[in-house]
């Protein structure tokens, strides 16, 4: 029993003194930092800012440690930079087994530089504050202009002892020795004349119309049941419409054009929204507002039925190509 005693008293006793060696070595890093170690609580409330979003400690860190990777100083004797390791990296062909030729490896350099201004920006003008960094959010800096020149000059222009240097410097080398590089054909024919390749895609003539008929079927379907409200018609005849491609004068459409008769489509779409379905409406029937829901769901399909509309204009025009191709040949 005693002990027992003695070993809870020993335990209690060391319990103390390590807690005491604790409340010391605060005592002595806040002598020598001359700032108390504040709670995350209080450095939250503190770089906050007018934003209510923190960030997670360990993105700030991995911030800070991709800043450190592009703002790392060297000489030209020596160019041990991991990010120029990587950039190195990246240019090799692993599928072939050799590296990349200069059209496709300067995209790649071009992206890494855009991501690097990216984080550069940021961190000379960051959107919110970061606590675990200590670095307070962009409206502590009046001069933004001269704020982030500290940054660009010594970090991301041509000269400097920085690893953007070194990219900028093999893109205008990448750029000149893809002017001099012979371009391989990405399109191929069968013996048959009836199947194409693009690269590793084979694709049959027979298909390649099905995909342009396809593509108009959906943008004449979408445009009746869904912009008309499935109650209109389009009923121009494209081949009598005047449109001169020699005017410069600002703001000129065909469709002021008195010979086309295209002045009142307005009003035309305005009626047609009156005549809709119940379902298709995009006007609240007790107060003949607009429904925002409606509205946001018609302009999507607006967007959706011009992109269909450019695709099948490019596909035709690439249909008419292959037609022309297979007919000489």
């Amino acid at each position: 029993m005693m002990a027992e005693l003695y070993d809870d008293r020993s335990e209690q006793e060391d319990d103390d003194e390590f807690e005491e060696e604790e409340e010391l070595e605060d005592d002595e890093s806040e002598e020598e930092t001359g700032v108390a170690q504040q709670p995350t609580a209080a450095l939250s409330v503190l770089f906050r800012g007018r934003t209510d979003t923190l960030i997670d400690p360990l993105v700030e860190k991995v911030f800070e440690f991709s800043i450190n990777l592009i703002i790392q100083r060297f000489s030209r004797e020596s160019l041990h930079s991991p990010l120029l390791y990587f950039a190195s990296v990246m240019g090799i062909d692993l599928k072939n087994g050799g590296f990349r030729r200069a059209s496709n490896y300067t995209p790649t350099l071009a992206g890494l530089l855009w991501i690097m201004r990216l984080l550069i920006l940021e961190y000379a003008l960051p959107k919110r504050a970061y606590v675990t960094l200590r670095r307070p959010s962009r409206e502590a800096y009046e001069d933004h202009s001269t704020r982030l020149e500290e940054f660009r000059r010594p970090h991301l222009i041509q000269g400097c002892m920085s690893p953007a240097s070194r990219i900028l410097g093999m893109m205008a080398y990448g750029k000149e020795a893809g002017k001099a590089e012979e371009r391989c054909g990405r399109m191929a024919w069968d013996p048959t004349q009836e199947t194409f390749y693009i690269d590793a895609i084979a694709c049959t003539v027979e298909g390649f119309k099905h995909f342009v008929h396809t593509i108009v079927e959906s943008a004449q379907e979408l445009l009746q049941d869904s912009l008309l409200f499935g109650v209109g018609t389009v009923g121009v005849d494209l081949a009598v419409l005047r449109d001169s491609m020699s005017k410069q004068i600002p703001g000129y459409s065909l469709l002021l054009e008195p010979i086309n008769r295209l002045q009142e489509g307005c009003d035309y779409m305005l009626s047609l929204i009156k005549q809709a379905p119940r379902d298709k409406r995009l006007l609240q029937e007790e107060s003949e507002e607009w429904n925002r829901k409606k509205v946001l769901d018609y302009l999507d399909k607006k967007k959706k039925f011009l992109e269909l509309l450019m695709l099948a204009m490019q596909d035709s025009l690439s249909l008419f190509l292959v037609w022309v191709w297979t007919a000489k040949y």
